[in-house]
């Protein structure tokens, strides 16, 4: 049976370097890697399922190492915008939260669009001992990083990246469109409006447009229309009345002040849901940015223990639910 020591006399390196290499370790180089994995698959090498879960018991009781600080990456200007976003801020408080929890260094990295500075800044993230990353992103923008990923185990929150795809927690647009139409047959609406930013349906996959749009299955509604918006001051109102609404549906909350002050009451003239509530009292969901954040890091968390670094191969997702919220938007 071939051993770790065999692999190791084999290859002209330590007992401790096969280890770590067969682990895919960011500490090892990537060449060095490829050598020992392929020469432990030449010899027919495989691990002893005891040692293994001496190794695991072992590793649970270890507190995270200098190696694992974690930087969580933003492209906001500056990390005061970060704290002061209502959603991603509160994702970044999660997340902190749970990284002191678990002894780790969480600190936010605000980092430059531009291809050439980025390359430095992420030897700037490894001079620090970063080696996980949480990508929280921003609403406004959503460009590639320029990362050497192989260095970082990963996580995103919500749809941050246009490409490479990680592991990520974002919230299920699909359930909570689905809630919102079951609230508003309950209330005997007939006919519905979705309106988004054009920015934002792109962003999330059409998720809410597509769910909203299968309604029609429901002989419930008589009527379905959206709106896509090119710019946040298009003409709502108009629309609204065009198609003789009696509730519409906002992926966000500042338009229930908008529309306020363009003369409709709700709900008297027209019912209104937000997808995501603020403070103006709505009916609509509310979504916790901070359970975002302490369920990317607990993955963050587990893909360092089992030594998960680069892009997965299959990207998978976790998905979190909002509440639902009675308002005074909506009739009873």
């Amino acid at each position: 049976m071939t051993t770790i020591k065999d692999i190791a006399r084999e290859a002209g390196v330590s007992t401790a370097t096969v280890s770590l290499a067969l682990r895919q370790h960011p500490r090892i180089s990537k060449a060095t890697t490829l050598k020992i994995t392929a020469l432990a698959k030449q010899m027919n090498y495989r691990a002893d399922p005891m040692l293994q879960a001496l190794n695991k018991r072992r590793w649970q009781h270890v507190q995270a190492e200098s190696y694992c600080n974690i930087a969580f990456v933003t492209w906001f200007a500056d990390e005061q915008s970060l704290y002061d976003d209502s959603l991603h801020g509160a994702s970044w408080r999660g997340a902190l939260q749970r990284a002191e929890a678990l002894g780790y260094a969480l600190r936010p990295f605000c980092v430059n669009t531009d291809p050439e500075t980025q390359k430095r800044q992420v030897n700037k993230l490894l001079a620090q001992g970063v080696r996980g990353l949480l990508i929280g992103g921003n609403f406004e923008i959503m460009p590639r990083l320029h990362f050497d990923w192989t260095q970082f185990a990963t996580i995103t929150i919500g749809l941050n990246l246009r490409a490479p795809r990680f592991h990520s927690v974002r919230f299920d647009h699909r359930a909570d469109m689905e809630v919102t139409c079951r609230e508003l047959r309950h209330r005997k609406y007939k006919r519905i409006g979705f309106c988004v930013l054009k920015s934002v349906d792109l962003r999330e996959g059409h998720m809410w447009r597509s769910t909203f749009l299968f309604q029609s299955q429901h002989d419930a509604f008589d009527h379905l229309a959206v709106k896509i918006l090119d710019h946040i001051d298009d003409d709502v109102v108009g629309w609204i009345k065009g198609e003789a609404l009696d509730a519409v549906i906002f992926w966000d909350s500042y338009l229930f002040d908008t529309l306020r002050k363009q003369g409709l009451q709700m709900p008297e003239d027209v019912g209104f849901v937000s997808l995501r509530v603020g403070s103006y009292g709505e009916s609509g969901l509310i979504k916790d940015g901070g359970e975002l954040g302490s369920r990317a890091f607990d993955l963050l968390h587990l893909q360092i223990q089992t030594g998960q670094w680069g892009v997965p191969e299959i990207a998978t997702n976790l998905q979190v639910p909002a509440v639902w919220r009675n308002g005074h938007s909506l009739k009873e």
